[in-house]
């Protein structure tokens, strides 16, 4: 029950002989009103009980107010209510609202600003447990479609927890973690909602909802120059010309398979095949992909001539989908569990063009044709055994793909694929009462999710084709691509000179002034997160090749 504390004085009239009427009010809103009270009265029948509020339909966790007013008889002039002020009835959090550094974690502490009903002078167990129940990511600017819960995926350090009624005015920390955040994705805001699960015997706390607490998630490094133009980005494309992630770029025109990039620590890789379109073609171009993490498998090939596109989805299946894939028309997008993201385009019916977008929790961690993403560019050309050369064609040479480790030939892919797993680990480290928690967290994810190219259709976990020929090879474990395509062939080195008084500087320098005096683009600055990373890098590799600039 409620009381209605106030202070009478009066150097006019005594303020024992006058009528009272308490008002309370329920998030602003009048609720009951008790009728021409003595004084004396006040405390037993001006009291607003449980019963009458519970009977309203109304739940723990709003806004309670008295307001009095005194008068002379019952049905006489009565004066204006002295209001009090509100008073939250439920749980109250602090802060209400928290900045974290993404990957990092902050404290917000838990107190009631009622009492827990306990039962008196008994050993009985006077606890009420809260968990978490929703975690909703709420990118400021994205579109409707990309807010969706992300409860599975969070990974908070605590997931729950429960406040003592014996400790009254005592308060319990909650340990809330963000996981590392896309490069792709920058500042978010999320919302950690609670709720009530029981474990008391007072009935009002019952399925009670907690108050949001706002997050705001900041990447304190995303705004650092080099992170701001170029990070994370590379790509493997035409004939082909490849960009790392620390933005070096050299041509490479060797036949075979070849590791593009690939995590250090976890079973998450590209391939592609280098091959010619022509036998009397001077350079060659990618016919296939194939990305991989874990057991599941994306492959597009189409090597053969005439070409004959396949796109399959291998070893996908429930409890091993790791892999989301998007696709529209000739293009497929598909998101890694780390937040990466690998975009693949079929140009000109012949070739694939190949583009990485690295999230942030792969920084450090990857190597291949791409190189490593570590803001330095002195080491992009590394070797397998972690030499650094000073030959982009040597280093990349050495990233060719053995026969036993290769993603196209059925034999070798199962045998790879088969001994990969990932461990699961425990969902949160916290002892409770002093058990270990039983909750395991098998998830790969290890970002927040990216959001999914709008108006594209997402690829399902199983095998698909496209221009599917009566002679297709229905099993997908035996999809081959020939011996003679994925063996290692040498050409010649190319020359990545630059020419006609160009250099990278100056290069950059004639596709910036381009696009900052582009009408187009000063009408796209409104749109939140606008990245161009990928066109300048187009701009800047059209300069190298043609050795001229015309304006896109």
């Amino acid at each position: 029950m409620f009381e209605c504390k106030f202070w009478f004085y009066s150097n006019e009239i005594d303020v024992d002989l006058l009528l009272y009427d308490v008002r309370w009010d329920i998030d602003d809103t009048e609720f009951a009103v008790k009728h021409n009270l003595n004084k004396s009265e006040i405390e037993s029948k001006g009291i607003l009980r449980s019963s009458e509020w519970r009977i309203a339909g109304k739940k723990m966790g709003f806004n309670l107010k008295c307001s009095i007013r005194g008068k002379m008889e019952a049905n006489g002039t009565s004066s204006k209510y002295v209001e009090g002020q509100n008073k939250y009835i439920g749980i109250a959090t602090w802060p209400k609202s928290i900045t974290i550094s993404s990957g990092d974690y902050a404290l917000v502490y838990l107190y009631p600003t009622v009492p827990i009903a306990c039962i008196y002078n008994s050993s009985y167990p006077c606890r009420l447990q809260l968990e978490l129940f929703d975690f909703t990511e709420q990118f400021r600017g994205a579109p409707m479609y990309c807010n969706e819960s992300i409860l599975e995926l969070t990974k908070p350090a605590l997931c729950g927890l429960e406040l003592d009624g014996w400790r009254r005015w005592g308060s319990t920390p909650l340990n809330i973690s963000v996981p590392a955040n896309s490069a792709q994705n920058q500042d978010y805001t999320a919302l950690v909602k609670l709720r009530s699960t029981g474990l008391t015997l007072d009935p009002l706390w019952n399925d009670y909802h907690l108050p949001p607490i706002q997050i705001t998630v900041v990447n304190d490094n995303i705004t650092d120059d080099y992170w701001g133009w170029y990070y994370g980005y590379c790509s493997s494309s035409t004939d082909p010309y490849i960009s790392t992630f620390d933005w070096n770029g050299y041509s490479f025109n060797d036949e075979g398979e070849f590791v593009l990039f690939r995590h250090k620590t976890k079973p998450i890789e590209v391939h592609t095949i280098q091959h010619k379109f022509n036998n009397s073609d001077d350079w060659t171009e990618n016919c296939a992909v194939a990305v991989r993490a874990g057991r599941d498998v994306f492959i597009v090939i189409g090597c053969e001539k005439p070409t004959q596109w396949i796109i399959r989805r291998l070893n996908c299946e429930a409890g091993a989908e790791y892999l989301q894939v998007y696709y529209r028309w000739d293009k497929y997008e598909v998101h890694l569990p780390t937040g990466s993201v690998v975009s693949l385009q079929i140009a000109m019916n012949r070739r694939i063009n190949v583009h990485v977008t690295l999230s942030r929790s792969d920084r450090d961690q990857v190597e291949g044709l791409c190189g490593s993403w570590n803001g330095n560019r002195t080491d992009d050309f590394m070797d397998r055994t972690g030499r650094v050369l000073d030959n982009a064609t040597l280093s990349a040479r050495s990233w060719r793909v053995p026969r036993a480790e290769s993603l196209f030939d059925a034999k070798r892919r199962n045998e790879t694929i088969n001994l990969s797993y990932m461990y699961c680990a425990c969902s949160d480290s916290t002892i409770s009462n002093g058990h270990l928690s039983p909750n395991a967290d098998c998830s790969w994810q290890e970002t927040i999710p990216t959001c999914p190219p709008l108006y594209w259709d997402r690829e399902p976990c199983q095998i698909t084709r496209r221009e599917r020929s009566t002679d297709d090879i229905d099993d997908d474990n035996e999809i081959d691509v020939p011996e003679d395509i994925i063996a290692h062939k040498e050409h010649t080195e190319a020359n990545n000179e630059w020419k006609n008084g160009w250099n990278e500087s100056s290069a950059t320098d004639a596709c910036m002034t381009y696009f900052e005096e582009s009408p187009a683009y000063q009408a796209c600055l409104t749109i939140d997160n606008l990245n161009i990373t990928g066109e300048i890098y187009t701009c800047i590799t059209n300069i190298r090749v043609s050795y001229t600039y015309k304006s896109p």
